[in-house]
Formats: C-alpha cells, structure tokens, sequence
C-alpha cells in the first residue's frame, strides 16, 4: 500500500489497515490508532455533483414514497423532543437539510431557521416553494456571523463532508456560547458493521468519507471545544432497518434492493427478481433485526451514534 500522507484528523495517526468496500475502485482505511475510518480515494468533484444530483438522490425535496415519508415526520418530532432537552426554542441551522423538511417543521412549532445544502435544485425547491432561508455550498461558504445560532444538526452528514474539521471549527464560530450541535453518524464499531462488514448497510460507500465510532466521534468533539453531553446508540428511525438491510445484502437478496424499493417512482431502481426472496424472508428477519438492534444498542454498540454536543470557552480565551 502507498504511504498515507494525509494523518487520521481525529488522533493525526499516520498508520492505517487497508479493508474491503462493496466498489472495487474505493477502499476503506482504518487508523491503527484511534480506530477512525476513511473512504479512500475521494470521489473527484465531477462525481460528487452525481453522487448527490436530483435525479440518484431526492427530488422535490423527497427521497421516498408518501408512508415512509409519514414516518419520517413521526421522527422529525421525536429529533425536536430531543433538541428540546438542552433548547426549548430559538435559531436552528441544519446542515445538510434536503428540500427543507425539517425546517419547515421546526418553523411550524416557533423557530428561527435556516439550511444549508449541497444540491442546487433541492435548496432552490426550498427557497422558492417552502419560503425557507437556505443556503447552497459548504458551511464556511455561508457567510454567518460568529455566534448566530442556537442549535446546529448534522443529521447523517458530517461522513459525507471532505474536511469535517473546517466544518466542526466553523460550526464552533457560528455557534452562540452554550449552544447545542446535534451529530447522528453511522457506528462503524457497531455489532451490524462487524456482523456483515461489506455487506453493512451504512457502509455506503462512496457516500460516506468518514467511518466514526462513538469514541473517536466523542474524541473529535471535545479535541475541538466541545463538551459532550450524551450519546444515544439506538434510533428506530435508523437501527433496526439498517440491521435488516445489511442481512439481506449479506444473503445477496441484491445490495440495498429493499431501500431502494421504497424510494419515489423517479429514484427506484429497476426492478429486481430478487425482491420475491426479498418480500418472503421479511417475517423472519423483521423480528430478529429489530431484537438485535435493542441489544446492540445496550451494549452501547448500536447502528448508528447520535451525540448531543455543547460548546464551550477553551481556557486561555478565559484568561
């Protein structure tokens, strides 16, 4: 393997492992230290732009069909209730927010919101049809002032990003004192990532860049000026449907067929015969996803980490 010249960002080690992807033109390189992942090479810039474009991504602001997307907003209520414990109320940016759902629910119950996303034609749907302040482009590209906002979610989005410590650093300035970052990543040291490897759902490479665990995501934080408050290793929105996908691909029912089955008619793929066996093995691996899934997340090894973060006064700007 070449030398790696870029060190880990989380524990700057300079040691890595190479292992298997589910693309034979990316590789996944582990930290011999600190354990942190990376997707190697990066995708260029011209396959970023379809990596995410309307038409492999969401289109009007939506990724799937309309009784998924009523339990999305079930969860979009139970996201709020949980930003409720550290902000009852006050300016929210979501970073890598669609088509604007989420603001558009959080300004229904008495919040100052704004969005940032990577997808033109998504941003313009959400500024043009949902009257929403949305910014396109990366976080630093913004232009907010120091200390503007209350609250910042990175729901599923900072593995996407290139460079998550200009965006974490960035995230800090803009940030009021005792403001609340909100981080939901998937749990690359989870029982479903060891489990099925490869095979594992929110491996999803080239999407995802970064591979986090609770500890080197936790490291990350608080190496930046922010103190951690809680991590949640378990999320029905995330964990048990990641279990059940990453069991069907590692049986070869086709990777990912089942997800990409319930996406809009404009992003589903073809159809596959594999959905039959698919479809038919759904009473057996439905309970077992969804009971493996609570253990993990007991064993404080779930599918996904999500970590409530605050921030704060690095000594020497006290002083």
């Amino acid at each position: 393997m070449p030398p790696i010249t870029n060190p880990c960002f989380v524990c700057r080690g300079s040691s890595f492992q190479r292992q298997l992807t589910p693309l034979d033109s990316y590789s996944l390189l582990i930290c011999d230290v600190c354990g942190q992942g990376r997707t190697v090479p990066f995708p260029s810039s011209e396959n970023f732009q379809k990596l995410y474009s309307t038409d492999t991504y969401r289109a009007n602001g939506k990724r799937f069909i309309k009784p998924m997307e009523w339990m999305i907003r079930y969860f979009r209520q139970k996201r709020l209730e949980k930003i409720r414990r550290y902000a009852t109320q006050g300016t929210l940016l979501d970073i890598g927010c669609g088509g604007g759902q989420f603001l558009v629910f959080l300004r229904e119950n008495g919040w100052q919101v704004a969005g940032i996303e990577v997808n033109e034609e998504m941003a313009t749907y959400g500024r043009e049809s949902l009257n929403l302040n949305i910014k396109t482009g990366d976080l630093q590209e913004a232009g907010f002032s120091e200390n503007t906002f209350d609250v910042i979610t990175l729901f599923h989005v900072l593995e996407h990003i290139q460079d998550p410590i200009v965006t974490l650093r960035e995230c800090y300035r803009i940030l009021k004192p005792g403001g609340l970052l909100v981080i939901a990543v998937p749990n690359f040291n989870s029982w479903q990532s060891r489990w099925t490897r490869k095979h594992w759902f929110h491996l999803d490479v080239p999407h995802h860049l970064h591979h986090f665990s609770a500890k080197t995501l936790q490291n990350f934080l608080e190496e930046n000026s922010f103190r951690v408050g809680e991590v949640e290793h378990f999320s029905l929105e995330q964990n048990p449907f990641g279990f059940l996908q990453s069991l069907l691909n590692w049986s070869h029912m086709g990777h990912n067929a089942l997800y990409d089955t319930l996406k809009t008619k404009r992003l589903r793929a073809k159809f596959s015969w594999k959905l039959i066996p698919t479809f038919a093995l759904l009473p057996i691996l439905l309970p077992i996803s969804l009971f493996a899934s609570i253990l993990e997340s007991l064993s404080r090894c779930g599918g996904t980490i999500e970590a409530y973060a605050l921030k704060t006064i690095p000594k020497e700007k006290l002083t």
